[in-house]
């Protein structure tokens, strides 16, 4: 299926929960930290591994052979496995880099979290290219699809408003790295804001039609 498309003409693919490949084909029953019954999805992952060949084939078998511009959503990597990851031999042209999404992160769930610092902020974004700038390229974000808008992630509750927003926005675009823009964080959409859903909707529907009057 990836070929296919590679065929068609596309150049490259962002590669959603690619750690998740494996799969424990045991189907053990695992415990659960939280009183709703769920198993953090760590815990899951942890008797599914090795998962670079599966990469390795993947990359080999499709990716390389258009030299096509791969994005792969990874988490909780470590040091060691970066140059696996990214740079000349990595399987992936570049990783997002989720390390100021996990910033107050209590360990219950993506909304379970304090509010980070300025300075926290600050010292996980340079940590982060300390570490990996010497190998490759980081893909860079505010919030994926998974997470609380940054906005109210990043910003304390009261300051929320749009020079804030802006300069939150202005944080990502400047630092290095490739800056992705989720659906929602261009009209700085902050967290259950059904206002701000229904402006989205009707941006969509009008771009749309724009698109569909266009003259060929």
């Amino acid at each position: 299926m990836i070929n296919w498309w590679l065929d068609k003409g596309i150049a490259g693919f962002r590669i959603d929960a690619i750690i998740n490949i494996k799969k424990d084909l045991e189907w053990r029953s695992l415990p659960s930290d939280r009183a709703n019954g769920l198993v953090p999805v760590p815990e899951s992952l942890v008797n599914a591994q090795p998962i670079e060949p599966f990469l390795q084939e993947l990359k080999e078998r499709t990716f390389a052979k258009y030299n096509a511009f791969t994005v792969g959503e990874v988490f909780n990597e470590t040091d060691e496995e970066l140059h696996f990851f990214i740079g000349k031999d990595g399987v992936f042209s570049s990783i997002f880099d989720f390390k100021q999404t996990m910033l107050g992160q209590e360990g219950k769930g993506w909304f379970d979290h304090t509010l980070p610092t300025a300075d926290e902020l600050k010292e996980s974004i340079f940590q982060a290219h300390e570490r990996a700038d010497s190998i490759g390229v980081l893909s860079t974000i505010i919030e994926n699809h998974d997470e609380p808008r940054g906005v109210s992630h990043y910003i304390a509750e009261g300051p929320v408003n749009d020079t804030s927003k802006k300069a939150l926005g202005t944080i990502q675009v400047l630092r290095k790295g490739i800056p992705f823009i989720y659906q929602g964080q261009e009209i700085g959409m902050e967290t259950k804001s059904l206002n701000q859903w229904r402006i989205l909707m009707i941006s969509q529907r009008l771009m749309a039609t724009m698109w569909l009057k266009r003259p060929v």
